[in-house]
């Protein structure tokens, strides 16, 4: 009896682990699950520096009012004229 490679591999089981790490599916499945997990943690992230920025832009906003406010009060006490 002569057996040729072809039956030889026909014959070779494979067990459910390898049937499973050889599927695309299960790859995919993978990719996507990794996917979400990184974006959950980029969404934080850049929600993060969103607040970041917007607190700088109310800091800096208070202290234009701030400094407006000093150089309305110091104009008049020199005499300077201001625009109405």
């Amino acid at each position: 009896m002569t057996t040729s490679l072809a039956d030889s591999i026909s014959q070779k089981q494979q067990s459910r682990l390898s049937l499973l790490l050889g599927s695309q599916t299960f790859w995919v499945f993978i990719a996507v699950i990794l996917a979400c997990i990184f974006l959950s943690f980029a969404t934080d992230a850049f929600a993060f520096q969103m607040q970041q920025i917007l607190q700088q832009i109310t800091f800096i906003e208070e202290q234009i009012e701030l400094l407006d406010s000093e150089i309305r009060s110091i104009v008049p006490a020199v005499g300077m004229l201001t625009p109405d």
